[in-house]
C-alpha cells in the first residue's frame, strides 16, 4: 500500500514538473516573439476591403444595332436566250463575261437567210391572196347585177301574165296564151333563185378570200418577227455573266446564252432570330422600314453602303429559323457589289429613350447589378435587360439613375462587402494606363517611414530595398504611402 502511494505521488510530481516546463517554454517563446517585433504592440485586426472598378449609371438615348450576315441578290436579271435557231454570225465585243452594255445596244446576230426566205414566201402568198380577194369582189359585183336583171325579167313576165288574164276575161285572149305567160313567169322566178344562189356563193368566196388574205398577212408578220429576232438588243444597262455564246456557233431555239444583271438594282437578304425580328415591329405588328448598314470586306479594306428594309420572306423555310428579311440598297457604292457577295449587315432599330448602357460584366444572370452606397458597401439592385450590344447591355431601372455600380463583377464581390472604388476608364482613353497620384513627404515623415520599413522583419529583402529607394525620391505614390501607414 505504501508503494502505491509513493508511485502516485511520483506521477503527480512528474506531471507538475512537465506543466511548469510547458508554461516556461510558452513564456520564452512569447518573449522571443516580442523581441523580434522590437517591442511594437500587435496591430488590431482590420476589416478587409476590395478594390473594384465602378462607373456612374446615367440615363441616355441609344439606337440599338442588330448585327448579322447577308447575301447580295439582284432584283433585275434577264436570261438572254436564243429566240430562234441558227448560226451566230455576229457578236458584240461586250458580249463577254463581265462585259458592260447599254440599253438598246446590238449584242448578237443570228444568220437571217432562212428568216428572209420565209418572209419573201409569206409576202408572195399574201400577194396571191390579194389577187384572189380582188377576183372575189368582181364576181360578187357580177352576181349582184345578174340578180337585178333576173328580178327585172320577173317583173316583165308578171305584167305579161296579168295582161293575158285580162284579155281572157274580156274574151279576146285564149287559155293557151295564159298558160304560156304563166310558164314564162315561173321560169323567170326560177332564174331569180338561181341568181340569188350565185350571189350567196360569190359572197362566201369573198369572205374566204378575205380570211385567206388575213392569214397571209399574219404569216408575213410572223416572218418579219422571226427576222427581227435574228438581232438581239440589250433591254437595259447591265453586265453579262454566264456567257456561253461564241461567234459561228449553232444555237437552238430558247437556248440560254448569258445572263444580264443590272448592277444598280441590288438587294441584300439576311436572316434574323425571332427575338430580333420582334424588335423590328411597330405597335401594329408590321415590319418597320429600318435602315441598314452594309459592309463588304475587301482584304485590308472594306466597302460600306446603306439600305432600307422593304419586305420579308412569306415563309420561314424548311430547316430554318427566324425570319428572312430583304433590304433595298440605296447607297452610292453599289457598283462594286455583285450578286452572291457575303456581307455584314447592321440593322438600326428604333431609338430607345431613358435607358442605361453598362458593360455586360456588370449584370449577373439573374438581372442584378451591384451598387455602391454611402458607406462604400455593395447592395444588390434588380434591373431589366432590354438588349445586348456586343460587350454592353441596355438596361431599364427606376432606381439606377446616378448610382455608382460595379463595372466588372467577380466571385469575391457581393452584397455588404466594403470596396475601394476605382472609376472605369472613359471611352477613348487607354484602360491599361492610369496616372498614379503622387504626394510629397516631409523629412520627419520620410525618416519615420524608413524606420518602419527597416524594422519590418516579414518584408522580403528585394521589396524592402525597392521601397527604401522610392522613399529617397521627392514624391512617392499615394497608394504606397497609404499602405505603409496602415502597416504602422
Amino acid at each position: 500500500m505504501r508503494f502505491l502511494k509513493r508511485s502516485l505521488l511520483g506521477l503527480f510530481l512528474l506531471g507538475m514538473s512537465l506543466g511548469l516546463l510547458v508554461i516556461a517554454g510558452d513564456m520564452l517563446y512569447s518573449s522571443i516573439q516580442e523581441r523580434m517585433t522590437n517591442g511594437q504592440p500587435q496591430r488590431p485586426q482590420r476589416e478587409r476591403s476590395y478594390t473594384a472598378t465602378v462607373l456612374v449609371a446615367e440615363r441616355t438615348s441609344i439606337q440599338p444595332v442588330i448585327s448579322t450576315f447577308g447575301e447580295i441578290v439582284s432584283t433585275h436579271t434577264l436570261e438572254v436566250r436564243a429566240p430562234i435557231g441558227g448560226t451566230i454570225v455576229g457578236l458584240s465585243p461586250n458580249f463577254v463575261e463581265g462585259g458592260k452594255v447599254a440599253e438598246g445596244e446590238l449584242i448578237l446576230e443570228i444568220d437571217p437567210s432562212d428568216a428572209k426566205s420565209a418572209l419573201d414566201l409569206a409576202i408572195a402568198d399574201m400577194n396571191d391572196a390579194k389577187v384572189g380577194l380582188a377576183d372575189a369582189e368582181r364576181l360578187l359585183d357580177l352576181a349582184r347585177e345578174d340578180l337585178v336583171a333576173a328580178e327585172l325579167q320577173v317583173n316583165l313576165r308578171q305584167r305579161a301574165y296579168e295582161r293575158s288574164v285580162t284579155l281572157l276575161e274580156r274574151g279576146v285572149g285564149t287559155s293557151t296564151d295564159l298558160d304560156n305567160a304563166e310558164i314564162t313567169l315561173s321560169t323567170a322566178l326560177q332564174a331569180v333563185l338561181t341568181k340569188k344562189r350565185a350571189l350567196a356563193q360569190a359572197e362566201t368566196r369573198l369572205e374566204q378570200a378575205t380570211t385567206a388574205l388575213d392569214r397571209r398577212q399574219i404569216s408575213v408578220s410572223e416572218a418579219e418577227r422571226k427576222l427581227s429576232q435574228t438581232r438581239l438588243f440589250a433591254e437595259f444597262d447591265g453586265i453579262f455573266t454566264n456567257v456561253t455564246a461564241i461567234e459561228g456557233g449553232l444555237v437552238t431555239p430558247n437556248e440560254r446564252l448569258a445572263r444580264l444583271i443590272d448592277p444598280e438594282a441590288l438587294d441584300v437578304s439576311f436572316r434574323v432570330s425571332s427575338l430580333q425580328y420582334s424588335h423590328l415591329l411597330d405597335d401594329n405588328g408590321s415590319l418597320v422600314s429600318a435602315e441598314v448598314d452594309i459592309d463588304l470586306s475587301l482584304g485590308n479594306n472594306s466597302l460600306s453602303t446603306t439600305g432600307v428594309i422593304t419586305r420579308e420572306s412569306p415563309a420561314v423555310g424548311e430547316g430554318q429559323t427566324g425570319r428572312l428579311l430583304i433590304a433595298h440598297i440605296e447607297g452610292s457604292e453599289t457598283n462594286a457589289l455583285r450578286p452572291g457577295d457575303f456581307v455584314t449587315v447592321s440593322i438600326r432599330e428604333p431609338e430607345m429613350q431613358n435607358v442605361f448602357v453598362v458593360p455586360a460584366t456588370a449584370v449577373n444572370s439573374e438581372g442584378e447589378v451591384l451598387v455602391v452606397n454611402d458607406q462604400n458597401r455593395l447592395e444588390e439592385l434588380e434591373v431589366r435587360v432590354l438588349r445586348k450590344q456586343e460587350d454592353d447591355v441596355i438596361l431599364a431601372s427606376r432606381g439606377l439613375d446616378g448610382r455608382t455600380i460595379i463595372a466588372e463583377r467577380s466571385p469575391t464581390l457581393g452584397e455588404g462587402i466594403r470596396i475601394e472604388a476605382r472609376m472605369a476608364a472613359q471611352e477613348g482613353a487607354d484602360p491599361a494606363f492610369e496616372e498614379p497620384q503622387m504626394v510629397a513627404l516631409s523629412d520627419e515623415e520620410r525618416s519615420e517611414l524608413r524606420q518602419r520599413v527597416e524594422a519590418n522583419q516579414f518584408m522580403p529583402a528585394d521589396v524592402k530595398q525597392r521601397i527604401l529607394k522610392q522613399l529617397e525620391e521627392d514624391e512617392i505614390p499615394k497608394d504606397m504611402l497609404d499602405r505603409l501607414r496602415r502597416r504602422g
